[in-house]
């Protein structure tokens, strides 16, 4: 018999005879009796610590609109570099077929 092959079968037989005893293992009364007393479960609402946020006023969403074209889309509003930011929807010129920037 080789190494490998010992060692597989030590190893299917570990787990097997852990199976069998975990198995095997009877229950406590205590587990088997519905009425027995446990600790009472904690509950803490989700919500406790919730604040509205505050807003500072509405603004006009058309302007909002606007000024989310004018920079080139939602895309172009997360630019880190302002300078790469196009002025207007016109100027941004999408690459080679327009996905070419995939996974950049």
């Amino acid at each position: 018999m080789s190494s490998l092959s010992f060692r597989s079968a030590l190893l299917g037989a570990t787990i097997g005879l852990a199976a069998q005893a975990a198995w095997a293992a009877e229950p406590t009364a205590a587990v088997l009796d519905p009425n027995a007393s446990t600790a009472p479960l904690p509950y803490q609402s989700a919500f406790s610590g919730y604040q509205r946020p505050q807003f500072e006023g509405k603004a006009d969403w058309r302007k909002a609109n606007d000024t989310v074209r004018d920079v080139g889309g939602h895309m172009g509003a997360i630019k880190s570099d302002s300078a790469e930011m196009p002025t207007k929807a016109g100027d941004a010129v999408p690459a080679a077929g327009g996905h070419a920037g995939h996974g950049k």
